[in-house]
């Protein structure tokens, strides 16, 4: 059987969320900075200050408007030819997101993230089997800053052809991006065939600022799925207490919910699952503590509450080098994330509390998905793999070496073969040099990225893309 999915929370507990989640927007509400959504909610029948901007969400309200949700999403690759379902309960793994900084490949030297960098990122994640969504892993800055993001995504769909996951902060960054998105597939209508998510996030606490309400709006518009992650730092932008963490959350995540289907009734949306927690030492957030694990499985566990796919950050560490540190705690995270069932583990890649990624990180964490898809996948017990009547007939004394039942599953997935741990004799690794994880993730790197990789795009898509990046830099 498959290993089973974990839970932090009890069925009662899960209640009490929503319970207190309602009951923080019927009565405190959330800021809504822009005019236009506030007439659209006040129209739909929630109450509205539109001095304040405070809109406050009756509880039979926002009770019908979480009954429109759609239960699965299908996201699809850059050539639409083939997707995956979130919602189905299959885990699935992309790579990180909105780094700034780039450790080169095999050097110590942490510099700024350019343009060039995002196109090895993407171009690596295509080759990557486990990662099977391209996040934009960093923000590139030899470009205009206004238009990072944006240089960014054209930056991905020409080297990868899987599915991209971004996050704009404003309207316009939106807009040029779902332009570069019909553009790539052919089509005004991004609802049929996505060939990407947006992520968009609410202020903590409880607050909708204009660029990222109008995101939401156009987004929402054009039929392509958005995944709501608030952000609150518990003790920070949100109570100090896990059980307070999670009811603001869930509140915040529900105003993202409601503003979607209020807009389009039916809109794919995804809950995400942002957890960090503030420490008070050092005045930052961190997000790879047992508490923010406890708060993922929560996460996911309040997504199937609602008959939602579920997103959740994965891979992560708030180490800042290769060390022990950064190795248990992306292990832990994303063990958190499998085990509670996330349809979608974003951070592939990416270390330093989220602000650095590197090459050689992205292959091991692939490693790491790897490993942990096959661990979930549990001990099957067909007939045949009992191999009762193998054992009766080899008996005892004999051996299992040159069986046809061994040679029958030796390449059958039944063990996993890793391409990067090392589980060498001792003095085959010493003769060898003593190698190390690190260095078998260059060697991966180099070998990955002599590849072929995915089909370019044509010339008069790749032309339109760069008059919709002059467009959005003239503005």
């Amino acid at each position: 059987m498959r290993v089973s999915q974990t839970k932090v929370l009890s069925d009662e507990e899960i209640k009490l969320i929503h319970a207190g989640s309602l009951e923080v927007l019927r009565d405190a509400g959330a800021r809504v900075m822009d005019p236009e959504i506030l007439s659209i909610l006040e129209g739909a029948g929630a109450r509205v200050d539109h001095k304040t901007q405070i809109v406050c969400f009756p509880e039979e309200f926002t009770e019908k408007y979480i009954r429109t949700l759609p239960e699965q999403i299908k996201i699809w690759n850059r050539p639409q030819t083939d997707y995956l379902t979130l919602g189905d309960g299959s885990v699935h793994c992309a790579s990180g997101h909105n780094a700034i900084y780039v450790q080169e490949l095999g050097s110590a030297r942490i510099r700024d993230a350019a343009k060039k960098d995002v196109a090895e990122f993407a171009f690596l994640t295509d080759a990557l089997e486990n990662l099977e969504v391209a996040g934009i892993v960093l923000m590139p800055r030899d470009v205009p800053e206004k238009a990072s993001l944006v240089h960014a995504v054209d930056a991905m769909f020409n080297n990868t052809a899987k599915h991209i996951f971004f996050s704009p902060g404003t309207a316009g960054e939106a807009a040029a991006i779902l332009d570069i998105a019909r553009a790539v597939t052919g089509s005004a209508d991004l609802s049929k065939k996505p060939p990407l998510t947006c992520q968009l996030s609410p202020t903590s606490p409880l607050t909708w600022e204009t660029g990222a309400v109008q995101a939401l709006r156009l987004t929402v518009e054009s039929g392509a799925p958005v995944c709501f992650l608030p952000g609150p730092m518990g003790g920070a932008a949100c109570p100090y207490t896990l059980a307070g963490h999670l009811i603001q959350y869930n509140a915040e995540m529900l105003t993202g919910i409601v503003i979607s289907q209020v807009i389009k009734p039916g809109a794919p949306v995804i809950y995400g699952g942002g957890w960090s927690i503030f420490d008070m030492r050092e005045s930052i957030a961190k997000i790879a503590t047992p508490e923010s694990g406890l708060l993922r499985i929560a996460g996911v566990q309040m997504s199937r509450f609602y008959r939602l796919p579920s997103q959740s950050m994965g891979l992560d560490s708030d180490s800042h080098t290769y060390d022990e540190q950064q190795g248990a705690e992306k292990l832990f995270t994303a063990m958190c994330d499998y085990l509670a069932g996330a349809d979608l583990i974003v951070n592939g890649g990416m270390y330093s509390s989220g602000v650095t990624a590197s090459l050689e990180q992205l292959v091991i964490d692939d490693e790491i998905s790897g490993v942990l898809r096959r661990f979930m996948e549990g001990i099957d017990f067909d007939p045949a793999k009992q191999a009762v009547e193998v054992i009766k007939e080899i008996g005892p004394g004999g051996e299992f070496l040159s069986s046809g039942h061994t040679v029958e599953y030796l390449r059958s997935g039944e063990h996993r073969l890793n391409e990067l741990s090392l589980r060498l004799p001792l003095r085959k690794w010493t003769e060898l040099g003593k190698p190390d994880l690190l260095s078998a993730a260059r060697g991966r790197v180099h070998a990955l990225m002599s590849g072929r990789g995915a089909e370019p795009l044509g010339d008069d898509i790749k032309k339109n893309i760069s008059e919709i990046i002059r467009c959005f830099e003239a503005k």
